[in-house]
């Protein structure tokens, strides 16, 4: 009961992040959208349009995360209460849903282009998804999901000497092989091989039957992975031209984002908001989803908080995953089929986690719900209410998740509208620059690229918002000093001496002090000497960096 009770503070971090309760922050970013919206538009310098913050990516993730982990305690349960039979019809079923996926890849690699679309029906801007997947590895691995059952159903068979099943599913395992393959991945081709090797030599082998033993072997699998990933990763984002430059400027960076963003970004945002802190104004503020970014992903967007629940989850769930294995009750079938299936997720869990995607994570939480049960079916004692309080979460959560998605359209209307990334390498005009602020609020590139556009019609009103958006761009920001000194010069231009002395300040006391000399000059034309001596060596000060204090800037 405890674990459910935690697993449900968990969602709470996702509420402010879907308007149902407005927050300070997004009452605020809507509100300056709204304004520079109202003050353009008189102008003439974009098109009539409505004033309106569109409900986009950041939006859309957060609910869809939202469901899925709505979802997942009620699949844990169903699939301990299933019986032996049942249990086993289900993971066909899995695997008759994986076989879909690997055809639909097969015809779009070989016959038709899908144009971006799942299964050629729902669109999720991928260029050429596989199956319901728009990664390969993500692809690759969830296939290896599979494979331990596959191969020990044919041991199993052996013994039992069934040749038909063992034509049919040797013929299943090659197909799955080459659905593998497909993917072109080779961290999925690593943990393929990680899967067989380990359902041989942990399903009915003496050799390997003690418990020390088995610790052992799922130990070094992981350890083994964890050595090998960092090398292929690094030849991989060689390869793709990306450099490792940029991913350590965004680690050492984290601290001040989460820092700006305490409570976290937002699902989604981390692409247009994270991202943005280490790029400069020419270059895509999109950041690549790989490898431990993918943690830092997470607490960037949730927070600190979401995080550590969200670790604590996992490990008192495999915990007890393990333990229960031990259990003789159970199928040896299924439990081996199930834990090499849980070895394979936490091996792809030390480089990547699309738990964003609800095949893979609703089969990874089956497997874990076939292990989380001691016997053949789960039993609900009297004498133990805790087990029956936690069996209605069967019902009320998919309940609940069917209320929540109603609400969720009822809200929308017809202000849903999605665009999956933003691309600065083109000039924008005006109206796609807007646009892209109504997606994404708390980017400060939309309010930079915005003040670069209006900076060219060099009017009095429009140098205002150019001192506006600029303002914007810097609290979203706000410790990019850059940002700072491009204030302080558009509040001199428009003779705002005061406010452009405030920006100044901060812009100097951002600038490290060995380099603070070699400014004077250009500090003295917002700041007096006596300023400049006293701001000299001067750490900036803890008040000033909370939100409060840089909105009053």
């Amino acid at each position: 009961m405890g674990t459910l009770l935690l697993y449900l503070l968990a969602q709470a971090f996702f509420i402010a992040d879907f308007n149902l309760i407005s927050s300070a922050e997004t009452r605020l970013a809507r509100e300056s959208v709204h304004y520079l919206i109202d003050q353009l538009q008189p102008l003439g310098l974009i098109e009539a349009q409505k004033m309106q913050t569109y409900l986009g990516q950041s939006y859309w993730l957060g609910i869809h995360t939202y469901l899925i982990w709505l979802m997942l305690p009620a699949s844990l349960f169903l699939t301990a209460s299933l019986t032996h039979k049942d249990k086993i019809i289900l993971v066909y079923s899995l695997i008759c849903l994986a076989s879909f996926n690997i055809i639909a890849v097969y015809l779009s690699t070989n016959f038709v282009n899908f144009g971006g679309k799942v299964w050629g029906i729902f669109d999720i801007g991928i260029k050429k998804p596989l199956g319901v997947f728009g990664l390969s590895n993500h692809y690759g691995v969830y296939l290896c999901f599979f494979l331990p059952f596959i191969t020990i159903q044919i041991i199993n068979f052996i013994q039992k000497k069934k040749l038909s099943l063992i034509i049919a599913h040797c013929a299943l395992l090659i197909f799955f092989i080459y659905g593998t393959l497909i993917s072109g991945s080779r961290g999925a081709f690593l943990i393929c091989a990680i899967a067989f090797t380990a359902s041989l030599l942990l399903y009915k082998n003496k050799k390997f039957n003690t418990k020390s033993i088995k610790y052992t072997l799922v130990s070094f699998f992981i350890i083994l992975f964890a050595a090998l990933t960092p090398s292929a990763i690094d030849r991989e984002l060689n390869k793709r031209g990306i450099e490792s430059e940029t991913r350590l400027k965004l680690y050492m960076k984290a601290p001040e984002i989460l820092l700006d963003y305490p409570q976290g970004l937002g699902p989604g945002a981390y692409y247009h908001t994270a991202a943005s802190y280490i790029t400069k104004e020419h270059h895509s503020n999109r950041m690549a989803n790989h490898s431990e970014n993918t943690y830092l992903q997470i607490i960037l967007e949730y927070g600190i908080g979401f995080s550590i629940i969200l670790v604590i989850l996992v490990l008192f769930l495999t915990k007890v995953a393990v333990r229960n294995y031990n259990n003789t009750s159970s199928s040896s079938r299924i439990k081996t089929a199930s834990l090499v299936a849980v070895i394979c997720f936490l091996i792809h869990g030390l480089y990547d986690n699309p738990i964003e995607v609800p095949v893979y994570s609703y089969t990874i939480v089956i497997f874990f719900g076939l292990l989380l049960c001691k016997a053949p079916k789960y039993q609900i004692g009297i004498d133990n209410p805790n087990k029956k309080y936690f069996s209605l979460t069967a019902y009320i959560l998919p309940v609940l998740a069917i209320f929540s998605t109603l609400d969720f359209y009822k809200m929308f209307d017809n202000s849903y509208r999605f665009k999956h990334m933003y691309s600065y390498h083109k000039k924008a005009n005006l109206n796609e620059l807007i646009l892209n602020l109504q997606y994404q609020a708390h980017s400060w590139h939309n309010w930079y690229f915005l003040s670069k556009s209006l900076r060219q019609f060099n009017r009095k009103e429009t140098n205002l918002l150019v001192e506006y958006c600029l303002k914007q761009a810097a609290f979203n920001h706000p410790n990019q000093s850059d940002l700072w000194l491009r204030l302080a010069w558009a509040r001199k231009q428009n003779n705002d001496l005061e406010p452009a002395s405030k920006s100044y300040r901060r812009y100097f006391l951002l600038t490290r002090q060995n380099q603070r000399k070699k400014i004077k000059k250009e500090a003295l034309n917002f700041i007096s000497e006596e300023e400049y001596e006293r701001l000299l060596h001067m750490e900036l000060p803890m008040q000033e960096r909370t939100r409060e204090y840089i909105r009053r800037i």
